[in-house]
């Protein structure tokens, strides 16, 4: 049976492994997920028009920057808010023009990082279930990867809405997207993960290989 001090070594290697990777690529994985983040956050939030998304580097973190414009008006507490220009706003109306957010490279994929990290670190016996393993790992890494683009962003466009004009209510999509990053999508990775080992075959049978 496998000792939990292996296991222990078996992920240490590979979250040095799979983190590695993805620090030196992090900045050409981010720009070539950036159209696929673009179309979920405008496929879930009809009332935001993505402007530009791009990678770029701030300190010594890789962030995507998101710029988006309302594309019509919202109502906030009984208050009108209008795009900028918007034709038809009344006079003095409260208008916006285009709003800057900015999530970290661990923010946008730490979560689909720990699911390649479980399946890689629980042991296997043959190299077709490890490809099998891993195909499954990486739909799940994806699936995940659209669930935090289909939260975070928004919540966080939104957020700058909830902090000027109504700080004191509780909006579900900003609470959802606390919790995902209070430790709901942890528990999301670690459960994808294990998933992605028992759908790949042969988990119990390698958790049972000689020492």
């Amino acid at each position: 049976m496998l000792s939990p001090l292996r296991l222990a070594l078996r992920l240490v290697i590979a979250s040095v492994l799979v983190l590695g990777i993805a620090h030196f690529a992090q900045g050409s994985v981010l720009q070539s997920l950036a159209p696929l983040i673009k179309s979920v956050v405008e496929a879930v939030q009809g009332e935001f028009r993505v402007v530009s998304l791009d990678a770029a580097t701030k300190g010594h973190n890789q962030t995507l920057q998101l710029t988006a414009v309302l594309t019509q008006p919202i109502q906030i507490k009984g208050q009108w808010i209008y795009p900028e220009a918007w034709l038809g706003a009344p006079l003095a109306a409260q208008q916006v023009s285009g709003m800057q957010v900015d999530l970290t490279a661990g923010g946008t994929l730490s979560y689909s990082l720990l699911v390649l990290i479980v399946a890689l670190a629980w042991p296997v016996s043959t190299g077709l279930w490890l490809l099998r393993r891993m195909a499954w790992a990486l739909v799940f890494s994806g699936l995940l990867l659209v669930v935090n683009a289909a939260t975070t962003f928004p919540a966080e466009l939104w957020a700058l809405f909830h902090d000027a004009f109504a700080p004191h209510d509780t909006w579900l999509l900003l609470v959802w997207s606390r919790m995902l990053m209070g430790g709901v999508g942890l528990m999301l990775a670690l459960g994808f993960g294990v998933l992605a080992v028992v759908l790949g075959g042969g988990a119990f049978r390698a958790s049972h290989l000689p020492e």
